[in-house]
């Protein structure tokens, strides 16, 4: 399936729980990033299934419509999420704003 709206995230795995932290502005030519934290462990997609997880839950959307497009296994990902791209900007603009 094809994801049209990118979302760019830093995921800290092996969390005490599964939750949006907030997002960070965007440095200079760098894309913003939202910070998440999961319980996963980082191993054999664990991590990657429980970002998509949260993500789809944050925004009210099927879990098959997110997916990991890039850094299947950094920390840093680009995340893919077929849905409207007004209702993903909404939501990211409802984050806390965080420092890097």
């Amino acid at each position: 399936m094809s994801h049209p709206v990118k979302l760019h995230v830093h995921v800290t795995p092996r969390s005490g729980r599964d939750v949006v932290m907030g997002r960070v502005s965007a440095a200079a030519g760098q894309p913003e990033l939202v910070r998440l934290r999961v319980r996963a462990v980082p191993d054999r997609g664990k991590a990657n299934e429980a970002v998509c997880a949260l993500i789809a839950r944050q925004l009210g959307v099927a879990k098959s419509a997110v997916g990991v497009e890039g850094g299947f296994t950094a920390r840093r990902k680009v995340v893919g999420i077929a849905a409207d791209e007004q209702l993903v900007r909404q939501w990211m603009g409802e984050l806390p704003l965080m420092g890097e």
